[in-house]
């Protein structure tokens, strides 16, 4: 995606997950052996920009989206401190 085509946003973001967990490339680091469910813990870890910080409530929506979508346990967000 090109930078001046559009704003990263929380949803942006998100939909550019979905589309990683359909690349067969990303199987074996996104999806179980077994059943080819998307593995129970994610861990997103984020700049900490204003659209991408785990604090602000599109960003937690988008998470609990991902959460409920594909019945994980845990979803863990980090952002990067300042400096």
């Amino acid at each position: 995606r090109f930078g001046k085509q559009s704003a990263p946003t929380a949803l942006s973001h998100g939909s550019d997950f979905e589309k990683l967990l359909c690349l067969i490339e990303f199987d074996t680091i996104t999806r179980t052996v077994i059943d080819k469910l998307v593995k129970p813990i994610l861990v997103f870890t984020v700049d900490g920009e204003p659209e991408e910080n785990p604090r602000y409530q599109k960003v937690i929506k988008v998470a609990i989206h991902h959460f409920l979508k594909h019945d994980l346990d845990f979803v863990f967000l980090a952002t990067n401190a300042l400096g």
